[in-house]
């Protein structure tokens, strides 16, 4: 047994998905393959068009074995911390021997320099990165401006236009960290770019969802899913009738925003240096999530912090909470959406090899700590939420988390 650990959104799983899939499982010489995949909120900021068990099942349908969630408090933040919950669980699983992402670059050797140079940063790289945040820009722009200083290498400034090639650095950085033996590859995308809006045989996930807000005829996604995925989509669409985005939430976000105190602003996540007066303001001056975001947006706080900062109001999560997981706690549950036959073989080498607790019926989980028990409740409060944007009623009860089991597909 040779098993690959993939880390997903599947935003929805497409042909491009599925190529890097066949590709990364060739390259590794894998025989089975785990994803950890986010549930309901994702990275950028922005609710999942699909819900979590139906985008697992995409994955299984094609071919992935095993998908498990990663939780909201890591899947809805910045991208060094997605990357640090979802390394943590696919080497904490016990059981993975290579880990492959997808990238612009296609370098490895690059993504290894950089990521350990990020694992223990010198003296003359920090020094690079606070003249760069002393000087009004974000931290993530610092850091790819202070890598590029360090290194000096023409080649930077293209690596650092493109969002996949940063994920890998931070990937490589917290396989360094966690001092981990899984051996790392990366497979160069091809087809359309990541923000494209062109669709084709291998569309950007981004151009298939504004594709579908287009309200364009459907069946034109056959051409750029894989057949089962595809099916999936369409089950979802007769059931719900739309897909779901960030203008569902907007009557709540906005109520949620003119609610708060400035005061309140301050206990959120990346909300620093009296953010929380600009939030305020514009949280009185405007009338949808979009104007929100533009208005508050600067150099120093691009749209998609504001993003995940109006998606942390929405779900309650608190500076108290990430503090907690980002600097000190880590998950201690695997929680399964959809699995094959293979996959049960590797649910069983995790049950012998992994100290984290499998979950697939969330009412028999006892959680160790308060702590941990809040981490799940984060996860079941999002559930619950996600699904006040769908059209089927019973979907809209609370608690589907208990309700609703993995996806087995033999």
């Amino acid at each position: 047994m040779h098993v690959l650990g993939l880390v997903t959104e599947y935003n929805p799983f497409h042909n491009g998905h599925l190529y890097h899939l066949n590709k990364s499982k060739e390259v590794a010489g894998a025989t089975h393959t785990i994803a950890v995949m986010s549930g309901h909120f994702l990275q950028r900021g922005e609710p999942a068009m699909l819900d979590k068990w139906s985008r697992a099942k995409m994955a299984v349908s094609c071919g992935v074995d095993l998908v498990v969630e990663l939780p909201v408090i890591y899947s809805c933040a910045t991208a060094d911390q997605f990357a640090r919950g979802s390394i943590y669980l696919l080497n904490q699983s016990g059981i993975i021997d290579s880990f492959c992402f997808g990238s612009e670059s296609g370098n490895i050797d690059l993504f290894l320099k950089i990521g350990s140079l990020l694992a223990n940063p010198p003296k003359k790289y920090e020094s690079f990165l606070r003249y760069h945040i002393n000087n009004g820009i974000s931290f993530a722009r610092s850091q790819q401006l202070a890598i590029s200083e360090f290194f000096s290498l023409p080649e930077m400034d293209a690596f650092f236009q493109q969002p996949n090639n940063i994920l890998g650095m931070l990937y490589m950085k917290h396989l360094c960290l966690q001092n981990s033996s899984i051996r790392a590859h990366t497979i160069q995308r091809i087809g359309a770019g990541y923000h494209s809006g062109e669709l084709q045989h291998i569309s950007s996930a981004t151009g298939i969802r504004k594709y579908i807000e287009s309200e364009g005829p459907i069946s034109k996604l056959a051409e750029t899913m894989p057949p089962p995925s595809y099916r999936v989509l369409m089950e979802c669409m007769a059931r719900d009738g739309k897909t779901v985005t960030t203008d569902d939430y907007n009557a709540i976000l906005i109520a949620l925003l003119r609610r708060m105190t400035c005061e309140e602003f301050k206990y959120l996540t990346d909300v620093t240096e009296g953010l929380e007066n600009k939030l305020f303001k514009c949280a009185h001056h405007t009338m949808n999530w979009q104007d929100f975001c533009e208005c508050v947006k600067s150099k120093r706080y691009p749209y998609t912090r504001i993003q995940r900062i109006l998606m942390h109001i929405l779900l309650n999560i608190k500076k108290a909470d990430t503090s907690y997981w980002y600097h000190e706690g880590n998950p201690e549950y695997i929680r399964v959406l959809a699995f094959n036959s293979k996959g049960r073989e590797l649910l069983s080498q995790c049950k012998t090899f992994s100290n984290l607790h499998i979950i697939t019926k969330t009412a028999a989980y006892k959680a160790s700590s308060p702590q941990v028990q809040s981490l799940l409740e984060m996860d079941i409060r999002s559930t619950d939420i996600y699904h006040l944007a769908v059209s089927e009623a019973k979907n809209k009860n609370g608690r589907l988390d208990y309700l609703l089991s993995p996806c087995y597909l033999p």
